[in-house]
Formats: structure tokens, sequence, C-alpha cells
């Protein structure tokens, strides 16, 4: 072979090479990267609950947060300190099902257990600013659009410091009259959409799509427009794009026969984080789904993800309706995607999710899933086993999915272990999921009380 030859063969093979190999992760559960196995056995262990709860209780009567503090939120583990960003509500009005006093606020802690709320000086209430409130865009009404829940990613790496956090806000749109009716859908109803938000700091932000007409936005200005409702349950990235998941129905999304459907898991996604696809991906309906109402068996507010670099880790509510609200419960569900937004229930065997005991007004049961405390779950066991240590970014979906994360690999046998998710009340991860050197689950066992 001539000289010439053979430089061009290993310059070739040189640039053919990976620049960077991101570690792997491998789970039990995992078809996708794991197919071929042998006398491999999944199976799960029940928590512990932490005695101390709840870590975040209400506030004293005229705060921000005194009717409830409600974890549809994030936490984010950043230079040693764990930041809160969670729903506040000061009292309980409503006008129609729409909550009037629903604000977003922050709290941070050391060590997920000790929970401040830190006067940020930003917005004001009650006749000061002496409170944690965030500072938002004044072009918006939130006791209009009623934020749900906030999820709030990170990323240091953004070239625009003003970009660096991101957060999607869960709220309400109102179309205008000019905007069509639509069959299947209530002549009351609301639609829900998202609403994108920048950040330098996780404390003031400002939306990321222009300022709307009015203060709130329409079917003109929404990033996602629906029919009937997109309810977002997680906020994640994945190879680059930027992911959403919640849940559609008809006559926003279909079954494959062009039948209607109740509650499904889509994605919709985004380059930007400005510009949201319209376009979705049937991403997961739960297996034995019923949509009969009053004897719902469906999946609810899927999924928060956790984005585990080569596999997404997710959560969801496995929702048993009854005609009596105090018969409804709801078991936890677990999901696996290697792509952005395809999602398989890796085992058909559900586990036991027994919502906590009201106390001082905790909703873990209730139909509208709200909770006004934040309790949290200590794991049994926590094990090092060599896996490549977590992802330090810990968002609201490494919060709902991973409270109790720890694992233990053995030849020839794998038992992964996972966290329950106390039906959106906050879950501590003792010790944090930023610093755990390993990523199986743990839910509470089938059957367990």
């Amino acid at each position: 072979m001539k000289s010439r030859d053979l430089f061009l063969l290993i310059l070739s093979a040189v640039f053919s090479l990976p620049a960077h190999a991101a570690p792997t992760n491998l789970f039990a559960f995992d078809d996708h990267t794991l197919p071929f196995r042998n006398n491999l056995k999944l199976t799960f262990e029940a928590p512990q609950k932490y005695a101390g709860n709840p870590v975040v209780a209400p506030g004293p009567a005229g705060s921000v947060d005194a009717a409830a503090v409600v974890f549809y939120g994030s936490v984010l583990r950043l230079g040693g300190k764990f930041r809160m960003w969670y729903r506040a509500m000061s009292d309980s009005r409503l006008a129609g099902n729409r909550a009037l006093s629903a604000r977003l606020a922050y709290a941070e802690s050391n060590d997920g257990l000790r929970w401040t709320k830190p006067e940020l000086g930003l917005t004001e209430f009650n006749g000061n600013k002496r409170n944690n409130l965030l500072g938002m865009p004044a072009s918006l009404d939130f006791s209009v659009t009623e934020p749900l829940a906030c999820f709030v990613l990170f990323e240091p790496e953004d070239l625009n410091p003003a970009h660096r956090y991101k957060m999607a806000v869960y709220g309400r749109y109102f179309p205008s009259s000019a905007a069509p009716k639509y069959p299947h859908v209530d002549a009351d109803n609301v639609p829900s959409t998202i609403y994108p938000f920048f950040s330098a700091d996780g404390l003031t932000w400002t939306l990321a799509v222009p300022a709307p007409k009015n203060q709130w936005l329409d079917e003109t200005e929404a990033p996602i427009r629906v029919r009937n409702n997109f309810e977002i349950g997680g906020l994640y990235k994945f190879d680059g794009l930027y992911y959403v998941a919640g849940q559609e129905l008809s006559p926003d999304i279909f079954l494959s026969d062009g039948s209607l459907t109740r509650r499904t898991m889509v994605t919709h996604w985004s380059g930007d984080f400005m510009r949201w696809s319209q376009d979705k991906s049937f991403s997961f309906q739960r297996y034995g789904y019923r949509g009969v109402r009053q004897s719902f068996e469906e999946a609810h507010e899927p999924a928060a993800v956790w984005n585990r670099g080569n596999v997404l880790l997710g959560l969801y509510g496995l929702w048993h309706g009854a005609v009596i609200n105090s018969e409804r419960r709801m078991d936890l569900g677990f999901l696996v995607a290697t792509t952005g937004s395809i999602f398989a229930n890796r085992s058909r065997t559900t586990c036991s999710f027994r919502p906590a005991q009201k106390s001082r007004g905790i909703k873990a049961a209730s139909s509208t899933g709200r909770a006004t405390k934040m309790s949290a779950t200590r794991p049994s066991s926590t094990t090092a086993t060599g896996v490549p240590r977590a992802a330090r970014r810990f968002t609201a979906s490494a919060w709902r999915s991973c409270p109790g994360i720890a694992s233990r690999m053995r030849q020839p046998v794998m038992r992964a272990t996972a966290g329950a998710r106390a039906n959106q009340s906050i879950t501590r991860v003792p010790p944090p999921c930023g610093s755990m050197p390993t990523v199986s689950w743990k839910a509470r066992a089938c059957g367990s009380s």
C-alpha cells in the first residue's frame, strides 16, 4: 500500500471516531439497550416515608401560599443548593374551576429537607414585596391564566445568558370570538397550553413569545393550540430538542382507527423553546385503557420525564375512576423511551400507590389532584455500583420521577428499585438525586399497605 493511501485510510478512520462518547446507562427494563438477556429479574420494593413530612408547608395567614403549596413544579440542584419552583395559592377563591390566587413562588434548601422561602423583593403582594414570589411579566394576569404548573430547565451552556433558565408554565388561553367551535368539546371549555419563559437567574422571567394583545394568550398567540386541552406533565431536552409531554383527548388526538379517546400521552417539540410544534407524537396510551365516564382507566398527566442521557425514564398516574370521588385512586406507572417521544410501559404489572390521609387540607386523593403540603419519601437502601453518576440537573421530571433512586446490581439478578410519587406532593430524595451514583427504581410493592 502506498504511503499516500495509508495516510488517507488512517485519516478516514480518525474522523469516523466519535468526538466524545457519552456514557451509556444500563437498566434491566430497557429493552432497547439490553435487547438480549438471561436470568434477569426486575422487582419493586416499598419505600419508607420520611418521618419529618411535610417538608414544605403552607405559610401563615396573609402569606402568598397560605392556602396551598402545590408541587406541580421543579427542583434543580445547582451549586450545592436545591432550588424549587412551585405553585402558591394565597386563598381558595374560584371562578368556575379556575383558582384566582395561583402564582409562582420559589424556595431553596441545602439538604432537601429544610426549606426556606427567601424574600425576593420582586413582586408586590398585600402592599409589599417581602415575599418569595417570582418576578413575572406584568403583561400577564395570572388570575386569568391560572398557572397550574411550572417546569424548569437550566442550561449553563446557552450562549445567551438571559436564556440559561427555561420554564414551561401550564396555563389557560382564551380563544377569541372569531375562533371556530368544535364538536365533542364542552361549550364552556377553556383550553390550556404552555407559556414559555426565559431567565438569567431563575427568579426574574420574561416571555419567550411576543407579549399578547391582552393579559392572556388567544388562539393566534398560544405556542401550542388545541381544541380541548393540552395538560403538560413534564419538560425535558433530548438529543438537541426540547419536549413537553402531557395529555390530550379528542378532538385533538384520536386512536389509530380514528375513534375518539380520552387522556392520552402526547409530546410536542421545539428547537429553540420559542416556536413549538403543532404536530404531536402519540407517545403512550395506558395498557388496559378504558375511557367510559365514571369508570376511567387512564394515564393521568403523563409523564414526569428524567433524561438519563441514552434513555428517558418517566412516571405517570394510573387513574382509577369511580362514581364517588372518595373511591377514585391513583397508582403509579413507569415508562421508558429511547427516542424523545415514543414511550413504552416495560411491565404490565402495576404497583399500588396509596394516597396520604387528609391532614390540614391535603388533597392527595382528590379528583383535582391538588395537594396543599409537600412531603417526602426516604429510600430503604442505596448502593453504589459503578454506573455513571446521575445527572446534576434536577428538574421537575427528576424530582417527581426519582425520589428514592437507588440500585443494586448483581449477577445473575439485577434488582431495580425506584421512588414513589405522593400525588403532586413534594418528595425528598435522600441523598439528592443529583449526587446519586446509580439509577434504578423503587416503587411501592404491589399489594403493600
